[in-house]
């Protein structure tokens, strides 16, 4: 007695059933075939999937080279970060993925965009 075949193939326990279901990678409709009290009844309905929203990630990893007085910063997904650089940093070389956008010369916050090039300014004043 219970669910005895989706879409054509026969289930021989819960295991196939769940074997099935986790194979499905699209919303569809199907056949069911229900066995109960010795007779078998013919069911159409449809699978139907969570929607899964897409998730970006932004990603920022950087590091400060004393030996080459340069801040190298590597990302994914960031169009603008801004950069708090301390005193001993002033006069350290920008690198953003590759590209050199300049020189920081004094402490504080700095701000890194990327258009068409990459440019870098100080932080706007609050």
């Amino acid at each position: 007695m219970g669910l005895a075949s989706i879409a054509g193939k026969p289930l021989r326990g819960p295991a196939e059933y769940l074997a099935l279901l986790d194979q499905t990678l699209e919303a569809k409709p199907i056949a069911l075939v229900v066995e109960r009290g010795g007779s078998r009844i013919r069911l159409e309905t449809r699978v139907l999937l969570p929607v899964r929203e897409e998730t970006v990630t932004a990603r920022v990893q950087a590091r400060y080279l004393p030996e080459l007085k340069e801040v190298e910063i590597l990302s994914r997904s960031v169009s603008e970060l801004r950069v708090t650089v301390p005193n001993h940093w002033s006069g350290a070389k920008i690198t953003w993925n590759g590209l050199e956008p300049g020189v920081v010369d004094a402490a504080g916050c700095w701000l890194l965009a990327q258009e068409q090039t990459v440019t870098l300014a100080r932080c706007p004043s609050n």
